[in-house]
C-alpha cells in the first residue's frame, strides 16, 4: 500500500503555494478524514483545476489513476491507530514515565548492537562513496533528512529527496559508483517501484538497508542490512534508528580526524 499521507505532505513541502498540486495535496489532506467520498470532480471543482490535473497529480505521487489513489484515502480512513495511541488508557501522571522507560530501552538496545566493528563498517561505505543518497518514507524521512544535515555539517554532500518520484529517479538513475542507504524500520521500502528496478544489474547503486525488521537479515535487493533491534512502539520507532545514524555519523567524523592527523603528521615530515 502506498504510503499516501507521506506523498500527500512531500508534495505540500515541496510545491509552491499557488500551484495546483499543492492546492489538491492540500485539500486532500484536510479532508482525509471529513469526507468518506471522494470523486476526481470533486476534487477538481474544490482545487479549481481540471480533471485532467488531478490525474496527473496522481500519477506524479505514484499512483496509475485516481481510483488508485481513493482506494488508498479508503485504507487510511479504515485505520483507527495513531501515534502515541498506546499511552492514552494509562493514568495522565503515568504516560510520560512509560514513553521515557520504553526510550530507556531502546537507547539500551541500540547500545547492544552498535558495535565498533559495525560502525566502523558504515563510517568505511560512507567515505568510500563521493555520490550518496539516504532515503526514507514516512517517520524514516526525518532520519534520513537528519543524516543528511549531520555528514554536511562534515562536509560530505549526500542527496535526501522528499519526493518518492525523486527517490526513485535518483536509485534508478545512479550508476555503481553510488551508494544509496534506504531507512526502512519495517524494511518494505521497494514494494512500491520493485517492477521498475533491475536488481541484476552489474550497474546500479550499492544499496544499504537500515531497518528494524529482524527477518530481514538476507533481504534483495540490498547489498547490506544492518538490523537495529527495537520494540514495536512509539519511543523506538524511528528514535532507535536515529540514534544508530548518528553514531555512524560519529565514527565517520573519527575516520576524518585521524586522516587529517595523519595527514599534519607527513607534512611535518
Amino acid at each position: 500500500m502506498k504510503k499516501l499521507r507521506h506523498a500527500l505532505y512531500a508534495v505540500l513541502n515541496a510545491s509552491e503555494p499557488d500551484s495546483s498540486d499543492y492546492r489538491i495535496a492540500n485539500y486532500l489532506i484536510e479532508n482525509i478524514y471529513k469526507k468518506e467520498h471522494f470523486g476526481i470532480q470533486d476534487v477538481a471543482d474544490a482545487c479549481f483545476v481540471s480533471k485532467s490535473s488531478v490525474s496527473r497529480f496522481c500519477r506524479r505521487i505514484g499512483y496509475a489513476d485516481f481510483l488508485a489513489m481513493s482506494q488508498s484515502i479508503k485504507y487510511v480512513q479504515m485505520r483507527t491507530y495513531k501515534r502515541f495511541d498506546e499511552y492514552l488508557d494509562l493514568p495522565v501522571d503515568a504516560m510520560a514515565g512509560a514513553y521515557l522507560d520504553q526510550m530507556n530501552r531502546c537507547i539500551e538496545q541500540v547500545r547492544a548492537y552498535a558495535t565498533t566493528d559495525i560502525l566502523t563498517e558504515l563510517a568505511g561505505l560512507l567515505d568510500r562513496y563521493d555520490k550518496i543518497g539516504i532515503f526514507g518514507q514516512m517517520q524514516s524521512y526525518s532520519v534520513a533528512m537528519n543524516f543528511q544535515f549531520e555528514l554536511a555539517s562534515l562536509g560530505k554532500h549526500v542527496s535526501s529527496f522528499i519526493m518518492m518520484s525523486q527517490q526513485e529517479d535518483f536509485i534508478l538513475d545512479s550508476g555503481k559508483e553510488a551508494m544509496v542507504i534506504i531507512i526502512s524500520s519495517g524494511g518494505r521500502y521497494f514494494q512500491d517501484f520493485s517492477r521498475y528496478f533491475d536488481y541484476q544489474s552489474k550497474n546500479r547503486p550499492y544499496l544499504v538497508l537500515i531497518t528494524n525488521n529482524q527477518r530481514l537479515k538476507k533481504c534483495v535487493p540490498y547489498d547490506k542490512v544492518y538490523i537495529v533491534p527495537s520494540d514495536s512502539n512509539t519511543a523506538s520507532q524511528p528514535t532507535s534508528l536515529q540514534i544508530f545514524a548518528n553514531l555512524a555519523v560519529m565514527h565517520y567524523s573519527r575516520l576524518l580526524s585521524l586522516r587529517r592527523a595523519e595527514a599534519q603528521a607527513q607534512e611535518q615530515t
